[in-house]
């Protein structure tokens, strides 16, 4: 039971867990909690996270909720697209950047994600009305219990905005020491 519970949780949110930074940064609605669901970070927010004192490294992460399918494969299969820049050679190593891509025509796969799909490096894949090349598959990461797909933050901000999201990150992925209430 408690290897299933722990699989369970691995599918919940092992993409999220892999993204870089030490603590991530939500937006605060006027009520309620914070949620990865609801949350939109306007540019100014995210400026007021890069400038603020005691703060390494501040990434922009897109998270939503779609679906995807194999070229010439009419089944459409759940997909969670993470919007995150390609990895630098200052960055940390990490899984997550790791599968993104560096063209806005081109995605990475999770592992489940190209199981569930059936589909390697060079197949196309359509999401939201749009085809894309497979550029990489990697880790096996997951959202919701749905596989991660990355994308381009402009990529992903333009398929967020087809599925009636406003296009911002979602996330701040932030490292550093900075006063974290103030901010």
């Amino acid at each position: 039971l408690s290897g299933l519970t722990g699989g369970l949780a691995a599918q919940n949110i092992s993409g999220v867990l892999a993204l870089p930074g030490t603590r991530l940064v939500l937006q605060q609605p006027d009520d309620g909690s914070p949620s990865f669901a609801t949350s939109a970070l306007p540019s100014d927010a995210l400026a007021a996270w890069e400038a603020a004192p005691g703060v390494t490294e501040a990434t922009p992460v897109g998270i939503t909720q779609s679906r995807a399918s194999r070229a010439g494969v009419d089944d459409l299969t759940g997909v969670a697209l993470f919007g995150v820049p390609t990895a630098t050679s200052e960055s940390e190593p990490n899984d997550v950047l790791a599968l993104a891509p560096s063209r806005d025509d081109e995605v990475g796969l999770s592992a489940g994600a190209a199981a569930k799909l059936d589909a390697r490096v060079g197949d196309t894949l359509s999401i939201v009305g749009k085809d894309y090349t497979v550029a990489s598959v990697g880790a096996d990461l997951w959202y919701s219990h749905t596989p991660v797909v990355t994308m381009t933050p402009t990529a992903w901000s333009a398929a967020s905005q087809r599925t009636g999201g406003t296009g911002d990150p979602t996330v701040m992925a932030v490292s550093g020491t900075p006063d974290w209430d103030a901010v």
